[in-house]
């Protein structure tokens, strides 16, 4: 059971950090689960740590106006949003091909502050950055835009597609600075174990370079390599459930 708490322990670590714990249980590619920051860029942080929780997911369109007679259903998708677990974020898709206009902003923000979303993960800009910052909401977006063009709901509840990576309503995701990741249900319990032990890993490194720099100390390469051998030796000590 995934659980608030355990959230909560999770993002007393930085992405990276969790990209190394997720290499640990091998279920997926090093080079999979994840969107670099050169894509997301964390527009407006949340406070205290990454943005992490559950997927709300929708699709939206801001290049052309709707269809006539298209109604988009604003109630069944925030009715989504509610119901989806908190803490929540709501990841949203522009469906365009060319993301021109901003798809978060002022009113939108507050709608889903309420709704108990912690932010957003989009491929689509956003605005109104300082209301954001006023209300601890999260902002993980491509660019900034100052207009929100022909922004109208296309579906929820849904695969949504950001920049190559598939999330599903209901997944795990977290973001920092260092763009975003999917963390998959069944790892989250253990996770804060193994950031824990991928960080001490380090420290062999970390700790001796830090303590070599503040005295000014030569240092030789035997020693960086020494330093090196001890950290991986560390790592193998770590031994993860096995994962179904």
């Amino acid at each position: 059971m995934v659980t608030k708490e355990l959230l909560e322990a999770i993002r007393q670590y930085d992405v990276p950090t969790v990209c190394n714990a997720l290499e640990c249980f091998g279920i997926c590619s090093r080079t999979d689960g994840y969107i670099s920051g050169e894509n997301i860029k964390e527009i407006v942080p949340v406070s205290g740590g990454p943005m992490i929780g559950f997927a709300a997911t929708a699709k939206y369109s801001t290049s052309n106006p709707a269809p006539k007679g298209f109604v988009s259903d604003e109630a069944g998708y925030y009715r989504h949003v509610k119901e989806t677990r908190e803490p929540t974020i709501a990841v949203q898709q522009d469906i365009d091909k060319h993301m021109v206009s901003a798809i978060w902003g002022d009113v939108n923000l507050h709608i889903h502050k309420l709704l108990g979303c912690a932010g957003t993960l989009t491929n689509g800009g956003v605005r109104d950055n300082e209301a954001a910052r006023e209300n601890n909401f999260g902002y993980y977006a491509p660019c900034s835009n100052p207009s929100h063009g022909y922004y109208h709901l296309v579906d929820y509840g849904c695969p949504v597609e950001i920049f190559g990576l598939t999330i599903h309503p209901g997944d795990i995701v977290m973001c920092d600075e260092h763009g975003a990741v999917l963390i998959p249900e069944k790892v989250a319990p253990y996770l804060p174990e193994a950031c824990r032990a991928m960080t001490e890993a380090e420290y062999p490194v970390l700790k001796n370079a830090d303590k070599a720099l503040a005295e000014g100390r030569d240092v030789s390469v035997d020693e960086i390599m020494a330093w090196k051998k001890e950290m991986a030796a560390r790592r193998k000590t770590y031994t993860p459930p096995a994962i179904d």
